[in-house]
């Protein structure tokens, strides 16, 4: 028998509220865990968000956007939320007046997703990461130049000769 597969729960909460609905229409709203940050992510954005939760959620609100708006490229997009908030490639600092705090950006072969993230304090003092948006950035370099990058996961950049990928 082999190993069983995990659906991480944001796939479950769109695969019951979101897949198949006519574009606008109403859904129920839930909230779903995409996935833990990495630790030294997490120790990161910790020290600029003291108290930060280790899981990212999103809403079926959200997912119902990225659904109906980004068209071809939304099953792809949602396939790599995990990896683009548990593991990104680099993060930014969003440009003030945009929504979201931060970007997340991952490399998948040539193309790169984008996560726009907010932090959001909860009565009882503890901060947590909720994504706002993610999109697929046809032109990755015009998009994200001018932004400060937070934080560079290194290992992305390394090919396992040694040999450094320029993170364009």
């Amino acid at each position: 028998m082999g190993k069983r597969k995990r659906t991480w729960p944001y796939i479950k909460a769109f695969n019951a509220h979101v897949r198949g609905t006519k574009p606008r229409s109403h859904i129920r709203l839930v909230e779903a865990e995409i996935r833990t940050l990495s630790r030294p992510l997490h120790t990161q954005l910790s020290l600029l968000h003291p108290g930060l939760s280790r899981t990212a959620s999103i809403t079926t609100r959200v997912l119902k956007h990225i659904y109906d708006d980004h068209g071809a490229h939304a099953p792809e997009i949602i396939k790599h939320l995990a990896a683009m908030v548990g593991s990104p490639s680099i993060v930014y600092e969003n440009k003030p007046g945009r929504a979201g705090m931060y970007i997340f950006a991952i490399r998948v072969d040539t193309r790169t997703y984008c996560g726009v993230m907010d932090i959001e304090r909860t009565r009882h003092g503890r901060c947590v990461l909720h994504v706002r948006t993610a999109f697929y950035a046809s032109n990755p370099t015009a998009y994200l130049s001018g932004l400060n990058c937070v934080w560079l996961n290194v290992s992305r950049f390394v090919e396992p000769g040694g040999q450094r990928i320029p993170p364009s």
